[in-house]
């Protein structure tokens, strides 16, 4: 009964431990938050401005599908920016919103790559090593 009770208090411990670096990662959370959402917004905004005066009147260039594709993803800032986090986390093939707008050509298709880029290679990786050095104990 001694063994059994030492083991449950070592896994309430452990569980307490989770708990507070869980805890001590929210303020970190919020403005990880914040800096992504600012910065979808940022490019969220481009890409709607941009694409404004190519929305305005058909392209030759562009398929029905594409046409589509972007009156769909860039109606707003708001569809843009959910398109946008859509495209960098996984949840929308980000190839599909890049076929139109290099089709377009200018330097909205530069802008998508470079956002991609920066999500996937250093946005990512820079919130995930944030939460593990505040989560070591």
């Amino acid at each position: 009964k001694v063994l059994r009770l030492v083991r449950t208090i070592r896994f309430f411990n452990d569980l307490r431990l989770v708990f507070d670096c869980m805890l001590g990662s929210m303020m970190s959370l919020v403005w990880c938050l914040a800096v992504i959402l600012f910065t979808v917004y940022m490019f969220a905004l481009l890409m709607v401005q941009g694409l404004g005066p190519d929305m305005a009147e058909p392209h030759s260039g562009l398929t029905q599908d594409q046409e589509d594709i972007l009156a769909v993803k860039f109606s707003s800032v708001g569809i843009a920016m959910i398109a946008l986090i859509k495209a960098t986390t996984g949840g929308d093939d980000w190839g599909k919103v890049f076929e139109p707008l290099w089709v377009l050509g200018g330097f909205l298709p530069w802008c998508f790559l470079g956002y991609i880029a920066f999500f996937v290679l250093a946005a990512w990786n820079i919130v995930t090593s944030l939460f593990v050095e505040k989560a070591t104990v």
